[in-house]
C-alpha cells in the first residue's frame, strides 16, 4: 500500500509541475498580448510579406520559426509564442493555416536536429563521446537534405491549397 501511495505521490508531483510549465508558458503569451506586443510583431511582419507570393510567405513563416526556435527552447512556449502570429499572418498573405501550421512544425522538428540551445541534443551528446562539432561535420549534409525536403513539401502545400479541412 506504502508503495502505491509513493507511485501516486511521484505522478502526481509530476503532473502538477508540468501543469505549472504549461501556465508559464501561456503566461509568454498573456504578456506578450497585454502587452500590444503581439499587434506590433504582426503589423511589422505583414509590412515585410505584402506582396510577396503564397510560396514565398510560407518559406519566410519558416524562417521565423527557424530563427525564434533558436531563442525559446520550450516547446509549448514556442507554440504559445508563434501560432498566434502565423496564423494571422498567413491568412494576410494567402497562406492556408494548414501550411502555416506545417512550416511552423517543420522548423520545430529542423531545430530539434541542429541548435545546440535544444537542451535534449546536448544531453544525448553528453552520454556519447561525440561533441557538438563533431556532431556538425558529421549531419550537415542530413541537414542539407531536410532543409530541401521541408521546402519541398512546404512549396507542394501551398501548389495544392493544402486546407482547410
Amino acid at each position: 500500500m506504502e508503495a502505491t501511495q509513493k507511485a501516486g505521490a511521484q505522478i502526481s508531483t509530476k503532473a502538477f509541475v508540468q501543469s505549472v510549465l504549461i501556465l508559464m508558458a501561456a503566461s509568454i503569451k498573456y504578456i506578450v498580448a497585454a502587452g500590444g506586443i503581439m499587434d506590433t510583431i504582426l503589423h511589422s511582419a505583414s509590412l515585410r510579406f505584402a506582396g510577396a507570393s503564397p510560396l514565398a510567405s510560407v518559406l519566410m513563416m519558416y524562417v521565423l520559426a527557424l530563427v525564434i526556435e533558436f531563442f525559446v527552447a520550450s516547446g509549448s512556449a514556442k507554440a504559445f509564442l508563434l501560432i498566434p502570429i502565423l496564423m494571422p499572418l498567413g491568412d494576410l498573405v494567402g497562406v492556408t493555416r494548414q501550411a502555416g501550421v506545417t512550416a511552423y512544425c517543420f522548423g520545430d522538428g529542423f531545430s530539434n536536429l541542429a541548435y545546440p540551445t535544444n537542451p535534449v541534443l546536448l544531453i544525448c551528446l553528453g552520454l556519447t563521446a561525440v561533441g557538438y562539432s563533431a556532431w556538425l561535420k558529421w549531419t550537415a549534409k542530413l541537414w542539407a537534405g531536410v532543409l530541401v525536403v521541408t521546402v519541398i513539401f512546404l512549396a507542394v502545400a501551398v501548389a495544392i491549397g493544402y486546407g482547410p479541412f
